[in-house]
């Protein structure tokens, strides 16, 4: 750890700390959305901070679900994360990318035709990209909708994590 910033640093902490609040039986009679919302890490800081950098390094840790804003986003998140797994020697865990337009799009097609988003196969079809997985990494986090935000909240099973 020893090319992270203190910042980076803490949020992995965080990270773990909030694992281990998850599996805590006290909180286990939470709903999803009460535990994401009081759990959930958010870090805004300048550009060039390693926002991206911290976004790569969680995923070679966890199975995780990486909601980036776009194609570029995503490239330099992928090059990053190449290259923190050329230089250690252990399983690659599973990452899962969702563009913020997917989610927009989910999202706002159910308030267009005023559904519930459970009852959208678009939505249902994210929500089981999200579910069960150890982290939900949000780079470039303004980016993303409140009602899209909410909806993450509401079906995220591991700790949410905010970057901006």
């Amino acid at each position: 750890m020893s090319e992270l910033r203190l910042w980076q640093q803490w949020v992995i902490e965080e990270v773990a700390k909030n694992i281990k609040i998850r599996e805590d039986e006290e909180n286990q009679s939470l709903s999803d959305y009460d535990l994401n919302k009081l759990s959930q890490i958010k870090i805004k800081l300048p550009k060039k901070s390693g926002h991206t950098f911290l976004t790569a390094y969680l995923s070679t840790i966890y199975d995780c679900v990486i909601i980036h804003r776009d194609v570029e986003h995503w490239e330099e998140i992928a090059a990053y994360r190449k290259g923190i797994l050329e230089k250690i020697d252990t399983p690659t865990p599973k990452c899962t990318i969702i563009s913020v337009y997917e989610l927009f799009y989910a999202t706002h097609f159910a308030t267009l035709v005023q559904k519930p988003l459970n009852l959208l196969s678009t939505t249902e079809t994210l929500k089981k990209r999200i579910v069960g997985q150890r982290a939900v990494i949000v780079d470039m986090a303004s980016s993303i909708p409140q009602l899209a935000e909410d909806f993450v909240l509401s079906v995220a099973t591991g700790p949410l994590i905010f970057l901006d």
